[in-house]
């Protein structure tokens, strides 16, 4: 049976797949950091609710390489803070002393390198098979991305201001996201002018309620460094909601520019007015969904800190008044974005594609 080009890509992407992760499995020899293989647990009930493990470890890395280590370990059974460690289990560690040829040490963390690329290596196959060359321009997009918001970083580090870089950052992802995808064309440009415009009038709409609202207590906006500037606090908030909604625009946008485009390709002697209406009945059907998308996102964000609050008898008033509006700004901030994009993106995108500008 002859393999497709598509398949021959796919069993390749799995092979190397499969390969990258026995590597990062056994590539201790690659750390600094000591790294030991769990072999011999023994646990030691101390109170109802507390556990004292006594591990012995084999080291795979470094000078010591060979040689057991003894490590302790205490857990509380709730596991919120802590870790219980298990046989086969490879940990960091810091060797602390070295009796009579005995080896102790403290566990410093987990080694998981292999679990994340495992992750990594299934997404990439679902997006690639399930894609195809949509997939691939996909990956590459985001690959990409992450690279522009790495250097990114790199320049904030060196002291340049967050909001510039938000503002790049959001042309770069909108440019290189549409056209890698899209290609340069009618439906990209639309889609673009979308999605850039949604993001300016949220911001302008943004930046004007949170300079005049002072109500936010910033204290407890989270990797805000401390201490700070009021206007450093809503600086990185506004950033935080510029690009946090900026896929669920460029999604709305993308949308209603490929439904024009399509409707003008089917039938071109379409009206204005029956094409905007179209893509309203468009917009209507994706805007709950979205909305409902967006609500999530946000809400996933918040239930491990809720439930590990409410298990310490943290009160629900204190939450919502201190960390839900954090929140429930994000969530309103990119659903007004999501609303306006509709017919913003409806707008230009018949525009463009008809060159018509009204009825």
């Amino acid at each position: 049976m002859k393999l497709s080009r598509k398949n021959i890509v796919f069993l390749f992407v799995v092979l190397c797949g499969f390969a990258l992760t026995i590597f990062t499995y056994h590539n201790e020899a690659y750390y600094s950091t000591t790294i030991a293989k769990v072999i011999k647990v023994e646990n030691e009930n101390m109170t109802p609710t507390k556990v004292k493990q006594n591990l012995v470890g084999k080291i795979l890395n470094g000078k010591e390489k060979g040689k057991e280590i003894k490590l302790k370990n205490q857990y509380s059974k709730s596991l919120v803070y802590d870790e219980k460690y298990k046989e086969n289990d490879r940990l960091f560690v810091s060797i602390l002393s070295k009796q009579q040829g005995e080896l102790e040490g403290r566990i410093v963390g987990v080694k998981r390198d292999y679990m994340t690329i495992l992750v990594i290596v299934v997404f990439i196959l679902m997006l690639c098979f399930i894609g195809g060359k949509k997939g691939y321009l996909s990956l590459l997009s985001l690959g990409i991305n992450v690279g522009v918001f790495y250097f990114a970083l790199q320049f904030y580090e060196k002291g340049t201001s967050i909001l510039e870089l938000g503002i790049i950052m959001v042309l770069v992802f909108s440019i290189l996201s549409l056209v890698i995808v899209s290609g340069r064309n009618k439906k990209m440009l639309a889609a673009l002018l979308s999605t850039l415009l949604t993001i300016v009038v949220i911001g302008l709409l943004s930046a004007i309620v949170l300079f005049h609202y002072r109500d936010l207590d910033y204290e407890f906006l989270e990797y805000l460094v401390k201490p700070y500037r009021y206007y450093d606090a809503v600086l990185l908030f506004l950033v935080e909601l510029l690009i946090g909604g900026l896929g669920a625009i460029m999604d709305i946008s993308i949308t209603m520019s490929a439904t024009v485009h399509e409707l003008v390709r089917q039938k071109a002697d379409l009206g204005w007015s029956e094409l905007f209406e179209s893509c309203r009945e468009v917009g209507y059907d994706i805007m709950g969904t979205m909305l409902s998308v967006m609500f999530f996102t946000n809400l996933s964000g918040c239930i491990p800190f809720f439930a590990l609050a409410m298990r310490n008898n943290i009160q629900i008033g204190t939450l919502t008044h201190y960390y839900i509006p954090f929140e429930a700004v994000r969530f309103l901030t990119t659903g007004i974005g999501i609303v306006l994009a509709i017919p913003i993106a409806a707008y230009i995108s018949i525009g463009i594609g008809t060159r018509r500008w009204r009825p």
